[in-house]
Formats: C-alpha cells, sequence, structure tokens
C-alpha cells in the first residue's frame, strides 16, 4: 500500500497511510469439493468493525511472489471483529470452485454500512489449495499433457500451458474412484484477448476437437452451466470439427452421470453416445445447435442410448430441452 513492498500487518491496526495500511487477512485452509469451496483463516484489525472478505484463486504458473494476485473472483463473506479486532473467517463459498494445487488468496475492505467502503488491503499470503471430487476447465485447448492419472496430479502437474483442458480433466476424473457422489467438472475459461480488446475476445467459449475425449467409466457431472457468464441457456460449446466421432460419450460404469449445459454440435456420429451405464441425466444442452440456439450445427446424430435403463434426456422444465 505504501509502494515499499507488502506491509506487515500491525496489531489492532493502528498505523496509517494509503488505505489506512488496511491489516490483510491471514488464510489457513482452502479446501474445494463437489458442493463448492471453504476458505479459513483470521483478521486482525480495528475492534468491533466489519469487514468485507473477498477470495481470489491463482493458478500456480501465475505466481510472482508468496502474496496473491487476483486472477479469478471466487467469492465474498463478511465478519466483525471483536473488542480485541479480531475475526474467525470461515467461508462456505458454495457454486465457486478451484483446482487442487491452487494459490488461493483474500483482501479485507473495511465496511462502512450503506454499500460505502474503506480502505482495502494487500492480499493475503497464499493457501494451497486442496481439491477432491472436482476439477476446474481453465482452456480451451484440448491440450493433454497434464498428469492425468488422478484429480489430485492434475492439479499438481498440469503440463506446459498450467492449465486444465476439458479433455485432461475427463481423463483425470475417470482415473480418480467416486466419492460419495460423482465427480464434478466446472467451467472457468477466461476470454482470449488476443488483440488486446476485450470486444475481440472469443465468446462464447469453444472448444474444438480434433481427437476424441475419454470415454466415460466412471460416473462424472459435466457442468458448463457453472461457466461465468452463464444466464440459463448454454454457453460452452463444444464442436468435432467434422472428424471425431462423438462428443461425449458414457459406458458402462459411469452410471448416475450428468451432462448439462453445453452445446455441442459437428460430430460425425452422434453429439451424446450413451452405450452404458444407467440412470444418467442428459438436460439442458443444445445439440446440432449453434450457440444462439437457432443455427443448426449438426452431429451425425444427436443423442444415442443404448444398453442403459432409467435415464433422463429432458425433463419437465423448458430449460431442461436438449
Amino acid at each position: 500500500l505504501a509502494d515499499n513492498g507488502y506491509d506487515t500487518n500491525d496489531p489492532g491496526d493502528a498505523d496509517t497511510g494509503a488505505n489506512g495500511l488496511q491489516n490483510y487477512p491471514l488464510l489457513a485452509s482452502a479446501v474445494s469439493t463437489t458442493a463448492g469451496t471453504t476458505v479459513t483463516g483470521s483478521l486482525n484489525s480495528s475492534a468491533n468493525t466489519p469487514y468485507r472478505i473477498d477470495f481470489y484463486t491463482n493458478r500456480p504458473a501465475d505466481l510472482d511472489g508468496s502474496h496473491g494476485e487476483g486472477a479469478r473472483w471466487i467469492g465474498t463473506t463478511t465478519v466483525t471483529t471483536d473488542g480485541s479486532g479480531n475475526a474467525v473467517i470461515n467461508a462456505v463459498l458454495a457454486e465457486a470452485w478451484v483446482n487442487h494445487g491452487d494459490r488461493v488468496t483474500a483482501t479485507a475492505t473495511r465496511d462502512l454500512g450503506g454499500g460505502g467502503y474503506g480502505g482495502t488491503s494487500e492480499y493475503a499470503t497464499n493457501v494451497v489449495a486442496t481439491a477432491s471430487g472436482v476439477v476446474v476447465v481453465d482452456t480451451l485447448a484440448e491440450t493433454l499433457d497434464g498428469t492425468v492419472s488422478s484429480i489430485t496430479n492434475l492439479g499438481s502437474n498440469r503440463g506446459a500451458d498450467g492449465r486444465i483442458s476439458l479433455a485432461e480433466a475427463m481423463a483425470a476424473v475417470n482415473a480418480t474412484a467416486n466419492g460419495a457422489t460423482p465427480d464434478r467438472i466446472v467451467f472457468a475459461i477466461p476470454p482470449y484477448i488476443e488483440s488486446g480488446s476485450y470486444a475481440t475476445a472469443i465468446l462464447p467459449p469453444t472448444i474444438t476437437l480434433s481427437t476424441a475425449l475419454t470415454t466415460m467409466t466412471q460416473a462424472v457431472f459435466i457442468d458448463a452451466r457453472t461457466q461465468p457468464g452463464y444466464a440459463g441457456t448454454p454457453l460452452v460449446q463444444l464442436r468435432g470439427n467434422g472428424s471425431v466421432a462423438s462428443g461425449i460419450v458414457l459406458a458402462a460404469g459411469s452410471t448416475g452421470s450428468t451432462v448439462r449445459g453445453l452445446v455441442i454440435g459437428n460430430f460425425a456420429a452422434a453429439g451424446i453416445e450413451i452405450t452404458g451405464g444407467n440412470t444418467h441425466t442428459i438436460a439442458g444442452n443444445w445439440v446440432g445447435l449453434g450457440t444462439d440456439g437457432v443455427t443448426a450445427d449438426a452431429n451425425g446424430r444427436g443423442i444415442v442410448l443404448a444398453n442403459s435403463t432409467g435415464t433422463t434426456i429432458g425433463g419437465t422444465d423448458s430449460a431442461d430441452r436438449n
């Protein structure tokens, strides 16, 4: 804050200067599961004062120091310090996920009430996140050079680009035994801004394949509704380039899988192919259409179902149509 590197927190936050030299939080842990992410820690600052705590996650490759950056905001909570200036942070960020090995940080901002805020702290020292049962896709590439022997190993070794592709996520989930619920693949693909102008960013995000994705033999929940910007209609597009046989393939062993929120087109055989497993749910996708939901982007066949019982395709709500 004082343009002299990271400041040291002072007890009770009595010092003054830029942004009041606001103390930053001290984080203890960040744990991501299929339900969301829980971040714990503490804040010492002015007594009996409310603070907004904002949380951010960064890929390991993004870091340039021990204190975080704000690559991706994942949520916020409010804490109030006690008479000694201390507050416990135990934030449950539902519907927000990080990858195993991500660095999570936070800032503290004095809450003045009435929608007004005071000074914001520097970023907190990073904590290394753990994740079980969830993988975050953060690239349009179909790269498959990370370690996909498990979800944990992929988070620790993401390959040369330092990101996780859908291909890598599916392979890692397939190699990881399910817990109480199917492992979840979620999306946080950033805009690709080649020219430096947001106006020319590649939106909506389109993953174009030249080789087939892993055939799933473990239960999985592929949930493209989690992509930032989703507003009730599919946003993430998966295309087969006219040469790849099928998009998502669910086989024996994948019982209880769900595919939601994808735009799937241009596959030679089928957009979604179910060859085994039971009680799947395929809902809320646009299969054989473009991202506008109108323009044709045909597959050889839309959804192929065989050797499966109890599978639901679509639903009673209009948002569940495929």
